[in-house]
C-alpha cells in the first residue's frame, strides 16, 4: 500500500493492513503535562515489541526554535533525535487484534494538516476505534493507586476497557489536539474516546510511575492480559523512594505529610474520580510553599533544570 500522506515519513516504504486494529494515541503537551501516557504507551509498545512504521515530517509540525531537536551519542556516534509523531504496530501476547500506536509530542503548528495525515493512517491500516490517553492533576495522594477514568467513549470502548464511560463535560476554553482528534475522528465515524489517569498535582517532575502503572494495568487487561508488570512495579518502588527522600529535605517535612495524611483521607473516604471537595482544596493551597518545595528536590534529584520531554 502506497504512503497514504505527503507529510508521513515512512520506515519501511509502505504502511499495511493490519488485523481489526485498536489505534492509541498520546501526545506530551497540553493533555500529559508530566509525560505519564506518552510514558505508558512507551512501555507498552517495548514490552509487545511493537515496530516503527512512520512518522511526521518535522518540519511541517513544530517550530524547531521552540522545539529543538536533540543531540544523542548512540554506539559511540553523535545523531540527532528530532522531535515528531511517530507511528507504531503491534501485536499484544494474547490478543487477536493488533495495536497502532501514535506517540510523540503535540504538534505546534498545521494541526489541521496533523488530522489528516493521523486519520489516513487509520484508513491505511483498517482501524476503526481510537483510544486517547492522557494525564491531569488531581487532589490525590502519591502513596494511592492513580484513579484512571473513561471519558466521551463509545459503548464498544466502555466494554473493551470494562469501564462506565462519562459524558462530555461542560468545559469551553482553550482545548488539546487529543479533543480536536477525538471529535474530528467521531465525525468520520470511528469510536472514540478518552482514558485519563490523575496524578498527584502537587508532583508535576516528570512520568508518575504509579500512574504509568494505572494505565498499563487497564490496558492490559483490555487487550489479552500478556504484559510483563515487573519493571513496572520495580520504577514504581523507586519513584516512592525518590519522593520520601525530597519530603525529608524539604524545610518543614513534618507539615507536609500533614497535608498528604490528609490527601489520604480525603481519598479513602471519596470515590477516586469524584470531584474534589473545597476542603481539600482549601489544604492544598495552604500547602502550596511546601509543595513547591518537594517538586523543586524532585527536579534536582532526577537532574532536571526545568521542563523536559520524553523520548518519543
Amino acid at each position: 500500500m502506497a504512503l497514504p500522506h505527503p507529510a508521513l515519513r515512512p520506515l519501511d516504504g509502505e504502511i499495511t493492513r493490519l488485523r481489526d486494529p485498536i489505534a492509541i494515541a498520546a501526545f506530551w503537551g497540553w493533555n500529559d503535562g508530566g509525560a505519564t501516557a506518552t510514558s505508558a504507551i512507551r512501555y507498552l509498545r517495548e514490552d509487545w515489541g511493537a515496530t516503527e512504521v512512520a512518522h511526521l515530517d518535522p518540519d511541517r509540525f513544530f517550530d524547531l526554535t521552540v522545539t529543538r531537536p536533540r543531540r544523542r551519542i548512540v554506539d559511540g556516534e553523535s545523531v540527532t533525535r528530532w522531535p515528531g509523531v511517530r507511528f507504531y504496530v503491534a501485536s499484544p501476547p494474547g490478543f487477536e487484534r493488533d495495536v497502532l500506536f501514535i506517540s510523540g509530542r503535540e504538534p505546534s503548528l498545521r494541526w489541521g494538516e496533523f488530522v489528516e495525515a493521523a486519520a489516513s493512517v487509520l484508513d491505511a491500516v483498517g482501524a476503526k476505534t481510537l483510544l486517547l490517553l492522557g494525564s491531569r492533576g488531581a487532589l490525590v495522594p502519591h502513596t494511592r493507586p492513580a484513579p484512571v477514568g473513561l471519558a466521551d467513549a463509545s459503548a464498544g470502548l466502555e466494554g473493551l476497557l470494562g469501564l462506565k464511560s462519562e459524558g462530555p463535560g461542560r468545559y469551553q476554553g482553550p482545548t488539546g489536539v487529543n479533543t480536536v482528534l477525538l471529535l474530528e475522528m467521531r465525525k468520520r465515524g470511528l469510536e472514540v474516546g478518552r482514558l485519563t489517569v490523575r496524578v498527584p498535582s502537587y508532583i508535576a517532575v516528570g512520568p508518575n510511575a504509579r500512574a504509568v502503572q494505572a494505565l498499563v494495568e487497564v490496558l492490559d487487561r483490555a487487550l489479552g492480559g500478556g504484559t510483563r508488570m515487573g519493571e513496572l512495579g520495580m520504577q514504581v518502588d523507586a519513584f516512592e523512594e525518590q519522593i520520601a527522600r525530597a519530603i525529608n529535605d524539604v524545610e518543614k517535612p513534618a507539615e507536609l505529610r500533614a497535608q498528604i495524611l490528609e490527601m489520604e483521607r480525603v481519598y479513602d473516604e471519596a470515590p477516586p474520580l469524584a470531584p474534589s471537595t473545597p476542603e481539600g482544596a482549601e489544604a492544598l493551597a495552604e500547602a502550596d510553599a511546601l509543595l513547591d518545595d518537594l517538586e523543586q528536590m524532585l527536579r534536582e534529584q532526577r537532574g532536571d533544570g526545568g521542563e523536559s520531554a520524553p523520548s518519543s
